[in-house]
Parts: C-alpha cells; sequence; structure tokens
C-alpha cells in the first residue's frame, strides 16, 4: 500500500505520551474514567500479523502500569483511524475500553461423581465461583469464603485449604472472577470383588475347533454347566462434601438365568442339565459410564440345553426343526435344513444345498455351491467356491474363497478369489486377488448396505414361509393345523390318514408317512420363524435411523494378486497387486490406505488403535476459567486483522 500525501492527516496532539521501550511512542489522544482514545505507529517490519500483537499486548501493559487497572480488564474496541505517513510508517488510532471491576457474592456448587459399578453419587465436588467485589462492594476476603461454605455445611477436613487460599489471593490480585473452582472433593465408598463365573464348557469356538467346540457342548442331566463365586461388598464408606455417610458398594454382580433343560440351584449360584444335548449360555450386556469412561458390563447370563437332532448324512436331509442339529458326516447335494437353533455339518456342504440357523453355523469341511445363512456367526475349515454365505454375526472362514458372496458384521478370510464381500464393520484377509477366470473381487463395507440386504433377505424368508405354511394347509387342512401348538401331532396325522382312507385316495408309503410326521413338525417352527423375522425386520428399521460411529476398515495381511476394488460408505478406491498388507479406513475426508508394519502381529494393536476412537469417553469436568479472557482475546485478534488486513479507513 503506498502513501497518498494529499489524503493525510496530522495525527492529533497527545494528551499524553507513554515510551514503549524506547523505539515508538505510545499517545493517549483522548482519556475519561472508561475510555482511552490511543495513537501509534508501526514501522514497515513491525506492520506485521505476527508482530501486531505483541506491540497491542505492550500497549495495553503500558497503560496497565499506568492508570492502576488490571490487564484482563482492558479490552481493544474499533480502530478509529488507519493511514501510511510519508516515511513509510503505519499511523494507527483506536479505543482502549476499562471493564469495571466484576462484582457478586462468592457462590457454591455442586458436582456428581461416579463410581466403578457406574453409580452416580450426588454433592461429591463442591465449587466455588469467586468475584474480587461482593454484591456491596466489598474486596474479597476469607471470612466470606469461610461463611459461605459453613453455611453450605461442607466438611471441614474435605477443604482444600491451601488451594482456597491460593484462589482467594489470585482474584484480589488480578481484579479477575474465578468460576467452578474445586476447592473440596468427596470420597467415594470402596467397591468389593465382581462375581466369578466358572463354565464347564466353551463359550465361543478357538480358531478353526469346530468339532471340538460341539462335543465340549454336549451335556448330560446332572451335569453342572456353571458355578458362580458371589460378588463381595467393600470394606469402606464414602462420604460426600456435605458429611453425608455412603455405604460400602458391592461388586458387580452377573444374574444366572436357567431356560429349557436348565435348572438353578437354591442359592442361584448353580446351572445345572436337566436333559441330554448341547448346552448354549446367551449373555445380556450393558453399556455404563465408571470414571475411566464408556464401559460395557454383563447383566445376565442365560442357559439352554436343547436336544440335539443327528443327522448321518448318508441321504438328502430336509429338516425344519427347533433344535440343533449335528450332521456327522457331509449333507448331500440339495439338502435343506431350517433350525431355530444352530447347525453342524462335520464334513462337506454339497451342491445346492440350503442352511439357514437363528443361531450360528459351522461348517468342518468344504462349501460347494451352498446357500448358509444365519442370525448368528458363521465359521468354515475347508475351501468355499459358488457359494453365499450370510450372517448377522462375524464370519470367519479359514480356507479359501472362490467366487462367492460372503457378507457379514465383521469378516475374517484367509484368502479371497474373484469374491464379492460386504462388511457391517470391518474385512480381514490374508491375500485376495482374482478368480482364475479373471473376475475381480470386490469389497464392500457400511452399515446401511447391510443392515437394508438383512431386511430384504428376512422379507424373502418370510414370503417363502408364508407359501409353505399355505401349501401345507392345503395338505393337511386348515382345520387340522389351527391347533396344531396345543394338539398332538399324532391325531392330526391320523386324522388326515383317515380322511384320505374314506376319500378313496391311494395310501401313503411308510416314507411318505414319515415324511408327513416331519412336515407336521416343521408347522409351528415355520410360524415362530415368521414372527421372529418381522420383529426383526422392526430392530433393523430402527438401527438404520441410530448415528453409526463404528470403525470402518479393510486389512490386508499380507498381499494383494490382483486389482480390487473397495468402497467403504459413500468412498471408492482401486488397489493394484502388492506385496504389502495395507490397512484402509474410511472417514469425513474420504478413505486413507495405510501399509502394515512388517511385524504381522501388530494387527491387533492397530484394531484397537482405530476401535479405542470409537469409544465413548465420561463427560469432562468443566474447565476454570476467567471471566473476560476470552472477551479480551477476541478483541486483540479483530483489531489485529483490521490493522494488518485491508480495511476501509486506509483510504
Amino acid at each position: 500500500m503506498k502513501p497518498n500525501p494529499s489524503n493525510q492527516v496530522p495525527p492529533i496532539p497527545a494528551v499524553e505520551s507513554l515510551e514503549n521501550d524506547g523505539q515508538s511512542v505510545i499517545n493517549i489522544v483522548a482519556a475519561d474514567k472508561n475510555l482511552w482514545q490511543v495513537s501509534t505507529t508501526f514501522s514497515p517490519k513491525d506492520n506485521s500479523k505476527d508482530a501486531i500483537p505483541l506491540k497491542l499486548r505492550e500497549i495495553k501493559q503500558k497503560i496497565s502500569q499506568r492508570f492502576n487497572h488490571p490487564e484482563k480488564l482492558l479490552k481493544y474496541r474499533h480502530l478509529r483511524k488507519k493511514q501510511i505517513l510519508e516515511d513509510g510508517q503505519l499511523y494507527v488510532e483506536f479505543e482502549i475500553e476499562r471493564i469495571p471491576i466484576p462484582g457478586g457474592p462468592p457462590t457454591v456448587t455442586f458436582g456428581s461423581m461416579i463410581s466403578d459399578t457406574g453409580e452416580e453419587y450426588a454433592d461429591m465436588i463442591c465449587m466455588i465461583d469467586l468475584f474480587p467485589l461482593d454484591e456491596c462492594g466489598n474486596q474479597l476476603n476469607r471470612d466470606m469464603v469461610r461463611n459461605l461454605l459453613k453455611q453450605k455445611e461442607i466438611k471441614e477436613k474435605l477443604i482444600q485449604r491451601n488451594d482456597l487460599d491460593s484462589i482467594i489471593h489470585r482474584v484480589r490480585d488480578t481484579q479477575i472472577p474465578l468460576h467452578n473452582i474445586e476447592i473440596a472433593r468427596g470420597r467415594l465408598p470402596s467397591k468389593g470383588k465382581d462375581a466369578e463365573l466358572q463354565f464347564t464348557f466353551p463359550l465361543l469356538p478357538q480358531h478353526g475347533m469346530t468339532d471340538e467346540y460341539l462335543e465340549a457342548r454336549k451335556v448330560k442331566s446332572g451335569d453342572v454347566l456353571c458355578i458362580k463365586t458371589p460378588p463381595t461388598k467393600g470394606n469402606e464408606s464414602g462420604m460426600s462434601v456435605t458429611g453425608k455417610k455412603l455405604p460400602p458398594l458391592k461388586g458387580w454382580d452377573v444374574a444366572l438365568i436357567a431356560e429349557n433343560g436348565t435348572c438353578l440351584n437354591f442359592d442361584e449360584t448353580q446351572i445345572v442339565a436337566k436333559l441330554n444335548g448341547l448346552v448354549t449360555a446367551n449373555r445380556e450386556e450393558k453399556p455404563i459410564i465408571v470414571p475411566e469412561g464408556r464401559k460395557i458390563v454383563p447383566v445376565s447370563i442365560t442357559f439352554h440345553v436343547e436336544p440335539l437332532m443327528i443327522l448321518s448324512g448318508k441321504k438328502p436331509e430336509v429338516v425344519t426343526t427347533d433344535d440343533p442339529i449335528e450332521v456327522k458326516g457331509s449333507l448331500k447335494d440339495n439338502s435343506h435344513l431350517i433350525s431355530r437353533n444352530e447347525i453342524h455339518v462335520r464334513g462337506n456342504v454339497q451342491k445346492g444345498s440350503h442352511l439357514q440357523a437363528s443361531r450360528d453355523i459351522m461348517i468342518g469341511g468344504n462349501i460347494n455351491q451352498g446357500t448358509l445363512i444365519c442370525d448368528g456367526a458363521i465359521m468354515s475349515k475347508g475351501k468355499i467356491s459358488g457359494s453365499t454365505i450370510n450372517a448377522k454375526g462375524n464370519i470367519t472362514l479359514l480356507g479359501s474363497v472362490d467366487q462367492s458372496q460372503i457378507q457379514g458384521s465383521d469378516i475374517d478370510i484367509h484368502e479371497v478369489k474373484g469374491s464379492e464381500i460386504q462388511a457391517k464393520n470391518r474385512v480381514t484377509v490374508s491375500t485376495i486377488g482374482a478368480s482364475e477366470e479373471g473376475r475381480i473381487s470386490q469389497i464392500n463395507i457400511g452399515r446401511n448396505n447391510f443392515l437394508n440386504d438383512k431386511i430384504k433377505q428376512h422379507k424373502c424368508f418370510v414370503e417363502s414361509a408364508n407359501q409353505n405354511l399355505n401349501r401345507l394347509q392345503k395338505l393337511f387342512g386348515q382345520e387340522n393345523l389351527e391347533h396344531i401348538e396345543t394338539a398332538e401331532r399324532g391325531r392330526i396325522l391320523m386324522r388326515h390318514l383317515n380322511q384320505r382312507k374314506t376319500s378313496g385316495k391311494k395310501p401313503y408309503t411308510t416314507a411318505e408317512v414319515d415324511a408327513l410326521k416331519q412336515l407336521l413338525g416343521s408347522v409351528s417352527t415355520l410360524r415362530m420363524l415368521i414372527q421372529e423375522k418381522h420383529d426383526e425386520i422392526q430392530r433393523l428399521k430402527l438401527q438404520l435411523t441410530e448415528t453409526d460411529d463404528a470403525a470402518k476398515m479393510f486389512i490386508v495381511k499380507e498381499r494383494i494378486t490382483a486389482k480390487t476394488v473397495v468402497t467403504i460408505g459413500n468412498h471408492r478406491t482401486e488397489l493394484e497387486p502388492s506385496d504389502t498388507g495395507i490397512c484402509i479406513r474410511s472417514d469425513q475426508s474420504g478413505i486413507s490406505v495405510e501399509s502394515l508394519p512388517a511385524d504381522l502381529t501388530s494387527i491387533e494393536s492397530l484394531l484397537e488403535a482405530f476401535e479405542e476412537k470409537d469409544r465413548d469417553s465420561a463427560p469432562a469436568q468443566p474447565p476454570t476459567r476467567a471471566t473476560n479472557d476470552n472477551e479480551s482475546e477476541s478483541s486483540e485478534e479483530n483489531l489485529v486483522q483490521s490493522i494488518a488486513g485491508t480495511d476501509p479507513l486506509e483510504h
């Protein structure tokens, strides 16, 4: 900006001048009780956004010292004049306002504390607001504060005396009020030991040990399934800042709930099997807030023992049942299994087979052109080709996956070839590439697509199940199936056989009668599954309306052998072949690709680092603050912008 002599206005004569380190003069052009009009000059080297704030603060310090007013109670006001002088210096005039010394009575507020069990206790923290002057204009002193704390019944032994004296002196010296200063803190009661649970069976399968997991959960009537050591009580009471006694806390307890095929002993510390079968345990959890942040804790564990249906696998199987299913060998072509429980196949799943379960599916062998759908988790040890694998929970596939469709929450696969993988949150593979025919692999990660596909699948199942129920009604007669839940199936079957006989139709063979028994047994199961799917659809729709903060990641631990397309949320990227591992994650700015360390054991720590970002933390205490700090800083920033930037006054 060049000087314009014709437009220059000579500076106003000063009322008072203050030296500023002997380098420049601060002229007070006009002054009254609460306002100073200040003029000064900036040399070309000082006329920058970095240098201007330093000089402005020096000016404020000089005025504070000269007129005996706290520096933090001085506020910059607007820029009055700005022009370039003939010697190249920048001349400015601006105002500095005196903010009155704040006054008000000292006041106390109380804060709560949270125990390790998530219980919130009131009146555990005492915080005070202090002003330089009280409401009558009297200067703050110790007696004012002591009388207030006595009036509020704050316990003397809990008051932090040294801190209190220090902040009183600070307020008097600086003339700046302080807010939310902690001056007393209560003591939380101690917590006893949490309940301990000892299970006699595994809750989850170890890596690849599907057969061992099944065998370890087979129980007999009278077997003890779980033993609980009850929680203990803490040994020290707590105290609020007002002296209220807080009894010791009992450790976290977990309720044992006995359902189908199990019973609970009289003191509710043991679960015992009532029949032979397969045991399952379902854990109910809830989030609580503890001092360290958000924590997930178990509330109860529900036990079931269901009769295990064992199939030989020597012929194609068509079964619909409430019970868990074990197939001893391989499942033949075009087998069809539906269970409201879980399904275990020790061997292979052959072409055209369809498995659907309300819980987990475990496969010990290969899957060739099969379909697996479940509301739990899926684990397979062998190769998978031309198949559809679909789970609401997690999927672990220890063999290679070739030209298949895989969908689950978190998915772990050893090797992927020319397949489509869709996950709710995360996909981890060792290697990935194209099929022998050149079909590329595609990865899609995102909650909404996952949930919408689940809703479609449930609707398709309901439609198919209703069609089968209609066919069963035509076969047995609607009147025979209306009360199937309460009537004996044998009587319904006999009535149907008699009706067929009296109508003159050809009698059924023994094999056909056995098949009719199976069909009758499927009616109740289908009806319950239809209702469960309707309920699940509503839950999934509700989840679609909720915020999704879970980390979205795709991890390749070893190498990429062919071009691969990765879509995370709305972001799409293409990966070229690589001999090193990578981690791809999505954030608001897009997809980021990071190389993995050579030490693959760091995969777990990498995942933990990403997951840590999604964990909620406990609410922080409000920061201690002085009333006018932000206001003073803001006024300085605005003035710096006006002096250093383009401003109408300079013209």
